[in-house]
């Protein structure tokens, strides 16, 4: 259980980075759009005890016919420093919009690693949206991810993440160990569920708060399971070439 933790909030981490924009101007305004751009998401328990950290950078910025896109390298780190996956996303901004595709956060959280000669992996995944005017009170579109596992040909086991009852919380300042920023508070619901050979594995349910940036990404992220917090993960560092 403590293996399926550290993937949901390494799959949550990256998947909270993921925007949908509806003006072209604030593209150009992420620093995740700019070359060398480096942050790191550090993860906490409860009570506060560390579990890890997450560093990403902005490795490349190009364009492919009329879309932008920045190819991000992110590394997850336990809390003993041992790197547990490593992988890169590809944000794509075309028109105004920012997309990512659901399959490469299950790519860079360290789950498609597993696959070898006689293991395949099928990912599938839909986009995260968000857009600078939401406002409090605002429902958002649900989002699932799956991975099914197969073994000779054969599916071992399915995997699957679902954000649902997505809503737009309040617009307000959020500081963190990075500095202050503007942010959308954003509530979700997040289910975990495994079918292992026609078994089902008990899952797992959450409920999550972000604090969502339209400069720097997500800055905080907030699990709880009921009222009682299970995790967290803060923006400790954020830095520009």
């Amino acid at each position: 259980m403590k293996t399926n933790l550290k993937f949901i909030a390494a799959i949550i981490t990256v998947a909270a980075l993921s925007w949908a924009f509806t003006s072209s101007s604030v593209c150009n305004e992420m620093e995740y759009f700019v070359t060398g751009t480096t942050t790191t998401m550090s993860h906490f328990d409860g009570k506060g005890k560390p579990q890890g950290v997450s560093n990403s950078k902005v490795l490349k910025v190009y364009n492919s016919g009329d879309t932008v896109v920045a190819d991000i390298e992110s590394q997850f780190l336990d809390d003993k420093g041992k790197e547990q996956s490593k992988g890169t996303v590809h944000y794509r901004c075309h028109k105004g919009k920012l997309y990512l595709d659901m399959r490469d956060l299950m790519n860079q959280s360290g789950q498609k690693q597993q696959e070898g000669k006689d293991v395949t992996v099928k990912l599938e995944g839909n986009i995260i949206e968000y857009s600078p005017d939401m406002v409090a009170g605002q429902t958002l579109p649900d989002a699932i991810m799956t991975m099914s596992m197969y073994t000779d040909g054969q599916l071992f086991s399915t995997s699957i993440i679902k954000m649902t009852n997505r809503k737009v919380e309040a617009k307000e300042n959020k500081t963190v160990g990075a500095g202050t920023f503007e942010c959308f508070k954003i509530s979700c619901d997040t289910e975990f569920s495994m079918m292992i050979g026609g078994m089902k594995i008990p899952g797992m349910a959450r409920k999550s708060i972000d604090w969502l940036s339209f400069k720097a990404g997500t800055v905080r992220t907030e699990s709880y399971k009921g009222d009682k917090l299970q995790s967290y993960s803060e923006l400790t560092a954020f830095k520009k070439p």
